[in-house]
């Protein structure tokens, strides 16, 4: 989905991003890089943590430096989170996650992303999910781990972690 006139966030023109899924819905944003940068762009994807309570314009401005080097910046709540549709689960956000791949992939062949340069920050346990994307999607360049979630079994079965679901 794309804004009828052109909106921007400073220099950063952004682009409301619909994905769905098992006819659920997915909400994003998409940030282009400055217009002296031409496309096709590289792109890094933000895998949000758990639970997820900022803003995307908020988590973002953690990282326009990345828009500064050129390259887009796509981020997004998986199914269950904030705005976008559906329940919380592992499962989900592995799905969510590589139709966001499909979605990068039909960008790229309109000349959108590099699909030589796509990239993935996972921060929590987005990084967990980037982690087990990336051992299936070989598209991925480069991931970017920050305060992991690896070992899961433990973490799931901690009280922090439900009460975490009932945010």
């Amino acid at each position: 989905m794309e804004f009828k006139e052109k909106q921007f966030d400073g220099p950063y023109e952004v682009v409301e991003v619909e994905i769905y899924n098992k006819k659920e819905v997915f909400k994003g944003l998409l940030y282009h890089p400055p217009e002296s940068y031409k496309r096709p762009y590289p792109l890094v994807i933000y895998f949000h943590g758990l639970p997820q309570i900022f803003p995307l314009p908020e988590i973002l401005s953690n990282y326009k430096f990345i828009l500064d080097m050129g390259f887009a910046f796509l981020i997004f709540n998986f199914r269950g989170y904030r705005y976008s549709d559906g329940q919380i689960s592992i499962k989900g956000q592995y799905s969510d996650a590589a139709k966001v791949i499909e979605f990068v992939e039909k960008m790229a062949k309109k000349n959108i992303f590099d699909l030589n340069n796509i990239n993935i920050i996972g921060h929590d346990f987005g990084a967990f999910i980037a982690l087990i994307l990336s051992s299936k999607e070989k598209s991925i360049n480069t991931l970017l781990l920050t305060s992991p979630i690896l070992n899961i079994k433990r973490h799931v079965n901690s009280e922090d972690f439900k009460k975490a679901l009932n945010y």
